[in-house]
Parts: C-alpha cells; structure tokens; sequence
C-alpha cells in the first residue's frame, strides 16, 4: 500500500474534504499511528485521523471509513494557546512567537478606570503537536539525510505493509526539472526526528540504487 502524501482524502460517503498533509509515524516499531488531513474548505485546522480510520488507498486517493461530521470531531494536529510572559522560566520548549506589549489610554471614568496608560503582559504563544511525545509527523518534502550528513533527497511517498500499518519503504526524490526516484528500506533508517530521516548509508549507496518507477 502506498499512501501519497498530498494524496486526496474522501469520506466513506466518497465526499472529498481535503488531502494527506503529513503521515505519522512511531519510530520505535516504524508503525504509522496517524495521517493529518490539510486544513482547507471544510476544517479551519489541520486534523488527525487514526490509521484505523484509514480504509481504501488508490493511487493518489485514501478512502475513510468515517463521515464528515467523525472527522469534524477528531482533535486538531496542532494547539495553539498563550502563556504569560512571567511565567516563561516555567515553561519549556516556549519559543514559538511574542506578542507586544500592549498600552491602551482608556478615558477618564470608563468602567471605573482612571485616565492614563495601562500595561498588559506580553504572552507567548505556544505550539502543541497532539501526538506521541516518542511520534514523528513526516510531511512531503522532509529532508533525508545520508550517513556523512549530506542531504540524499526528500520524501515523496510512504510504502506500508497494511497488515501491520507498519512502514516498509520511503520513496525519495532528487532534482528539479528531472527527479531521481530511490526506494528506500526502512531498515537504512537510523532515526526519524525532528521531521526528517536520518539513514546508515552514505548518499553514494544510495546513487548506486536503480531509478524507482
């Protein structure tokens, strides 16, 4: 089974509501736990769906064995909240984006407010994957890198085993105008993190590999 990423997604009533926008995947057993459908015309954010929800995979589709409103309901890939500024030191991993100190100047006797400036705390804004803390979210285009630290190409597509809901193959990618296809065992893969595939082989196996069609 093949799962494209930016492949179309349809409802089991066959309704189309997005596409594939990043597979999820356990490094530990190389099973991929869920797929995250692009938000667009029908969710306002990114969406996680289980693998088990997955259910036909034709070239360039997936097919879901749920309705629009199930979808509607699972939770968001991502979380987005704010966080005051005094309470960084006891936040880790907060560095996403700042919000300006705000000044408002409201007039005399508004809602009991004297006149003059009032300072509000900046706050962070903090970013939360809804996934496993050990999980790596894998999107089209993520860096492979070979074993002397060279970028080999990026990922194009993702082969598995559906019995296992288990990866079995990258395919890559290398090239502008005339791309270069390799397929790539999972067994090369010596860590996923931080959204890209670091391997055990050097870049110069990996040429030696016939061109993938």
């Amino acid at each position: 089974m093949k799962i494209n990423l930016g492949a179309k997604v349809n409802t089991e009533n066959n309704k189309s509501i997005g596409e594939i926008e990043q597979i999820v995947v356990d490094p530990a057993d190389e099973e991929i736990t869920h797929v995250v459908i692009k938000k667009g015309a029908f969710f306002t954010q990114d969406k996680l769906v289980p693998i088990g929800m997955v259910g036909m995979v034709n070239e360039g589709e997936i097919h879901l064995r749920a309705s629009e409103e199930e979808i509607e309901q699972l939770p968001d890939f991502e979380t987005k909240f704010y966080v005051n500024y005094d309470d960084l030191k006891k936040i880790d991993n907060q560095e996403v984006g700042y919000a300006a100190r705000l000044i408002m100047y409201p007039p005399a006797g508004v809602m009991g407010m004297p006149a003059g400036p009032r300072f509000f705390p900046p706050v962070v804004t903090r970013t939360e994957k809804n996934i496993a803390p050990h999980a790596v979210a894998i999107k089209e285009g993520a860096d492979v890198i070979g074993l002397e630290g060279n970028k080999a190409g990026d990922v194009e597509e993702i082969i598995m085993d559906p019995r296992l809901d288990r990866v079995t193959y990258f395919v890559i990618s290398k090239g502008m105008l005339f791309k270069e296809r390799k397929l790539l065992p999972t067994t090369w893969v010596r860590n996923l993190k931080d959204g890209k595939i670091k391997l055990t082989v050097n870049e110069k196996i990996i040429q030696q590999l016939p061109d993938y069609t």
